[in-house]
């Protein structure tokens, strides 16, 4: 199977939860029993987490860091060495500058605002 369309199926199913071998023949661009066929090895790799039964692919368990396969690992850990990097840089370039203007002018309200958007972008409250 090509690792587009598992993907493919399986972001549809964590969004569906439940989905007909029929609704992947537009999605992947591929004739019925491909599929079908699709579902049926999908549900072999993760019998954890999915399972085929009459046409229905549903999802029994979300996936997890650990359910996936190696290199799908290898590429989500990649993806978040990308997007901390990201964020370090955003840091650098706007928040760093806007407190140190605000500490040499003195201005607290300005310190206080920065340190709300930085723990903001790190998602605490």
């Amino acid at each position: 199977m090509k690792e587009r369309d598992e993907s493919k199926i399986l972001d549809i199913l964590e969004t569906k939860k439940t989905i007909h071998y029929t609704d992947l023949i537009n999605e992947l661009e591929v004739c019925m029993e491909t599929a079908r066929s699709r579902c049926i090895e999908i549900a072999k790799k993760y019998p954890k987490n999915v399972e085929y039964i009459r046409g229905l692919l549903r999802l029994k368990k979300s996936l997890t860091f650990n359910d996936l396969p190696s290199e799908k690992q290898i590429k989500a850990l990649q993806q978040t060495i990308k997007t901390k990097q990201a964020k370090e840089e955003k840091l650098k370039k706007n928040h760093l500058p806007c407190l140190e203007r605000a500490v040499e002018e003195a201005n607290l309200k300005k310190i206080v605002e920065e340190v709300k958007k930085l723990k903001q972008l790190f998602g605490e409250k």
